[in-house]
């Protein structure tokens, strides 16, 4: 087995190295206006930390554009790891494969037809109550997923147009993927319609196929070997060896699909309609699609997920909405009115990290749907949502977003921003090619606090709680060094808030 292990590293640097040279042989022979990135840095894998390197040719053909993401991971130890260079079965050579593409694209975002298969990085459906700033690379490199965008302009000729998403493709075969659709047309005089739909075919999909307990892994080495003399003590009773046995307590095979969806309809009136301002007068309607199983505490318990999931209802509207563009400066205000268990931007950026989370203090998976029936959320909810995107005095790109509904005793808030510096401040800084900060959080003043006995601060981090900053240092000629940093949440067993950091400094270059 080690002369195997061997002979597969082996295999896979090699592989690297031919990738690497085929990669430079078809930017020399490509347009001029191809590039070759490289890479060397750590990363976060699975909470470790690994050793990367990587190459990244991007290849423009036409109204074609391909960006190859080839990589080895060295292990903590020092060895290679055979991560994203697995083909002992047909799914494990797929998802190697689709590992070495970051996207393949045809056409440009704001063109008639643009078709984009790999990372997406901020998807957002019509006017954003369904779905808005969704991402499948959170977890990115250690997790990549192969997903689908797709934009069409006047389809046939009929003037309908279309704009379509998949979060990975690779889901499909766990019986899952997310999967949403959005069509619009002008219909009477200037008045635009649209209806969108989004579903989870199966939430369980966003968790790995089998989640394993291991008892002894935080125990004291006293405890363990006491616990092994009473088992051998007692070996009638079974309590002892189930504290020391590493045990199954999620299967994804064993659990039916629990499957989530929204739709909704949306209708705009352009009031100014410039090359230079633009505004519209809008509305916005969606309502929840849920088929949630009703399983008993044993039921539950058997499976490995949470029990008695009430199954969540309601509608909301955004209406009247303004929607106002000049220039860099966009602009977005609605009144909003939520009913039943209802919130806005379900399928956000947090997405892939919600929709299915591994609850520690019962060992049981609870989906995204099953918070959205949250006691102490009122049954009605009426209040603001505002997003401005734009340049501060041309030093800053912010982009931020605030909503604030009331109905019950604690208001449903969130809140994003992000800050990017302009060229205008690259151009005084030496050294400097980028820099960037982003927040996030949902779910304000209904969250747990850090010790899960009150609830949350307004800016005290919750599992609804994102945020990180990336830096690009230049250092010699077209060798920079990237650090990027990014930070999510979750609980232990105690229900103690817990800090996760996905930690990535890379040393990036040019050919």
């Amino acid at each position: 087995m080690a002369a195997l292990r061997s002979n597969l590293r082996q295999m896979g640097l090699a592989a690297l190295l031919v990738l690497m040279l085929f990669s430079t042989q078809a930017l020399a022979l490509g347009p001029r206006d191809t590039s070759l990135t490289g890479a060397m840095g750590s990363a976060t894998v699975d909470g470790e930390q690994y050793y990367r390197i990587t190459m990244r040719p991007e290849i423009p053909v036409g109204n074609w554009g391909v960006a190859l993401d080839i990589e080895l991971f060295i292990t903590p130890d020092g060895g290679i790891s055979s991560r994203g260079w697995q083909f002992g079965s047909a799914t494990r050579a797929v998802d190697s494969f689709l590992r070495k593409i970051y996207y393949v694209r045809y056409g440009h975002p704001r063109d008639p037809l643009y078709v984009r298969v790999g990372a997406l990085d901020d998807v957002t459906l019509g006017y954003g109550l369904i779905m808005d700033g969704y991402s499948n690379a959170m977890e990115y490199p250690g997790v990549k997923k192969t997903g689908v965008v797709l934009n069409m302009e006047n389809v046939a000729g009929s003037g309908l147009n279309l704009q379509g998403m998949i979060n990975h493709v690779q889901d499909f075969q766990a019986g899952g993927a997310l999967v949403g659709l959005r069509a619009w047309r002008r219909a009477v005089g200037r008045i635009e319609l649209g209806a969108t739909g989004v579903i989870d075919l199966n939430q369980y999909s966003g968790v790995d196929e089998v989640i394993y307990h291991d008892p002894t892994r935080d125990m004291p080495e006293s405890l363990i070997q006491q616990l092994r003399e009473l088992s051998e003590e007692y070996p009638d009773d079974p309590r002892f060896e189930e504290l020391l046995t590493r045990r199954e307590i999620f299967n994804r095979d064993k659990v039916d699909a629990h499957r989530f969806g929204m739709v909704g309809l949306d209708a705009a009136y352009p009031l100014i309609n410039g090359r230079r301002l633009s505004l519209r007068l809008y509305g916005q309607w969606a309502m929840l699609l849920d088929d949630s199983p009703t399983l008993t505490e044993r039921e539950a318990d058997s499976l490995g997920v949470a029990p008695g999931i009430t199954k969540a209802e309601g509608w909301g509207i955004g209406a009247p909405g303004l929607w106002w563009e000049m220039g860099s400066i966009r602009a977005q205000l609605e009144f909003r009115h939520f009913v039943d268990d209802f919130n806005s931007g379900y399928f956000d950026r947090m997405y892939e990290l919600d929709r299915a989370r591994l609850d520690r203090s019962t060992g049981r998976i609870r989906t995204k749907s099953a918070t959205l029936t949250h006691p102490d959320r009122a049954r009605t909810q009426s209040g603001v949502y505002g997003k401005l995107t734009g340049e501060l005095w041309g030093l800053l790109r912010t982009t931020g977003s605030y909503q604030y509904l009331t109905g019950g005793d604690d208001p449903n808030q969130q809140l994003t921003a992000e800050v990017r510096v302009t060229d205008r401040i690259l151009r005084d800084i030496p050294r400097l090619d980028d820099a960037r900060a982003y927040y996030r959080k949902t779910n304000i003043g209904i969250g747990l606090s850090q010790d899960g006995t009150d609830t949350d601060g307004f800016f005290e981090p919750t599992e609804d709680t994102y945020y990180g900053y990336a830096v690009q240092m230049r250092m010699v000629g077209d060798l920079a060094i990237v650090w990027d940093t990014r930070y999510v949440f979750d609980r232990d067993a105690e229900q103690q808030r817990q800090r996760r950091r996905n930690l990535s400094i890379e040393t990036v270059f040019r050919f």
